[in-house]
This record gives C-alpha cells, sequence and structure tokens, in this order.
C-alpha cells in the first residue's frame, strides 16, 4: 500500500482509535457489519484526511499569494502619486489611464496627472 491517507486510516483502525464520529456513521450505515464498516471506513477516512490535506495546501497557497499581494500594496504605496486632472482621484504619476473616470493620460494630452495633488485632494 503507497497511499499516506489509505495507511494512516489502517493504522487508526489497527490501533483501535478510530475516528469516533465517522466509525459510528459506518457502522451504522453498514447495519452492524463490522467488515463493511471497516472498508467503508478506509474508504472515506482516506478520503478525509485527502481532503484536509488538499485544504491545508490550499490554505498554503493563499496565504503565500496573499503575502505576496501584501508585499506588492506595499510598493504600490510607496509610489508616487498625483491626481486625474478630470476627477481629482489619486493616482500613480505613471498611470496611463484613471482608474475612476477611465480617462487616459497621454503627454500634451487634454487630461493629465497632476504631481502632488492627490495628497492635497485626498485629504479634503
Amino acid at each position: 500500500m503507497d497511499d499516506p491517507f489509505w495507511e494512516r486510516a489502517l493504522g487508526e483502525l489497527n490501533a483501535g482509535r478510530p475516528d469516533a464520529a465517522l466509525w459510528a456513521q459506518c457502522l451504522d450505515a453498514a447495519k452492524g457489519n463490522k467488515s463493511i464498516a471497516e472498508m467503508q471506513y478506509l474508504r472515506d477516512r482516506a478520503k478525509q484526511l485527502a481532503d484536509e490535506q488538499a485544504e491545508l495546501q490550499r490554505r498554503k497557497r493563499q496565504d503565500e499569494e496573499d503575502a505576496q499581494l501584501s508585499q506588492a500594496m506595499r510598493i504600490v504605496e510607496g509610489l508616487p502619486k498625483g491626481a486625474c486632472s478630470n476627477c481629482q482621484a489619486v493616482v500613480l504619476l505613471m498611470a496611463q489611464t484613471c482608474p475612476k473616470c477611465a480617462v487616459r493620460f497621454e503627454p500634451g494630452g487634454r487630461h493629465q496627472v497632476v504631481p502632488g495633488g492627490g495628497a492635497k485632494k485626498a485629504a479634503r
């Protein structure tokens, strides 16, 4: 047997320490037939353990993604900002469009990012 989840479930049964709630469900579903309950327990417990492992891995990935996003947000927060000449929203000086009103900022164009304007407008 090379499935660690099945091995663990079998170890629990052999040691006489199965998951009590799951064992009760399996025994009930098997109408008291211990052999059938054991097979059901192994299947269900192995799946339960695999699901728990997958959830732990998902949470770990999510935590790593959150940490990366947090780092990116700290970097963005430190970048110089200004104000959109159209709606006065705070935008990055290097922005090409306003995230609030969607105007495009182009060199010599009608709408620009006004350096330093964002801090004053945001404070109001």
